[in-house]
């Protein structure tokens, strides 16, 4: 049981650590070089856990983060006004920054997705209900929390993100060391989240 709590608090843990980073803009979203490393850095020092993806979605629809594809390489996600509101993911370089467009996404807006409004409506942090993700053929769930300005004012949302095929892997993993067998199960409708 204790195995499984820590791993469901691992993007409940990012989103927290990192909100005061940019609610204090010690990292400046505008400074694409210092967003991007941020993004990476915070996603690789999770390798192995449950976050496929780590982003921030702003209330004028931008966004931006890192993520793991298919093949478990981070890259750096990517949607503002230079991508005229179309997701793009790019190879990481050395340093840490955008290298190769590696894929064009379609029309994405953060604002519409499950882990933004939980965060944005219930005003701290939040995990969304069970949603498709927007590229894979798989569902997801989120730990999202939001970003206020200095007046109050909401500027956007940051999220950590896990696919459910992931979170099942790594129940099996867990339940099959105990021969035992876990769930996972969505509190307000008591849809299955994940199992061994």
């Amino acid at each position: 049981m204790d195995e499984i709590e820590a791993y469901i608090q691992v993007p409940q843990h990012m989103v927290t650590v990192n909100r005061g980073l940019l609610e204090q803009e010690i990292i400046d979203m505008n400074q694409p070089s210092l967003r991007e490393k941020f993004f990476v850095n915070a996603l690789a020092s999770h390798a192995g856990e449950a976050v496929y993806s780590f982003s921030y979605g702003s209330v004028k629809g931008e966004y931006y983060g890192a993520r793991r594809n298919d093949a478990g390489a981070i890259e750096i996600m990517r949607n503002d006004a230079a991508t005229k509101g179309y997701s793009w993911y790019y190879a990481v370089k050395e340093d840490l920054t955008a290298g190769p467009l590696v894929m064009q996404a379609g029309a994405f807006d953060p604002r519409t997705r499950a882990w933004f409004k939980a965060a944005s409506e219930t005003g701290d942090l939040a995990y969304s209900s069970i949603y498709k993700h927007f590229v894979m053929n798989d569902l997801t769930i989120s730990a999202a929390a939001p970003l206020y300005d200095a007046a109050g004012a909401l500027k956007g949302v940051l999220g950590a993100h896990i696919t459910l095929e992931t979170a099942n892997e790594k129940l099996a993993e867990i339940a099959g060391r105990k021969d035992a067998r876990s769930v996972i199960v969505e509190r307000d409708t008591g849809y299955l989240v994940a199992n061994s």
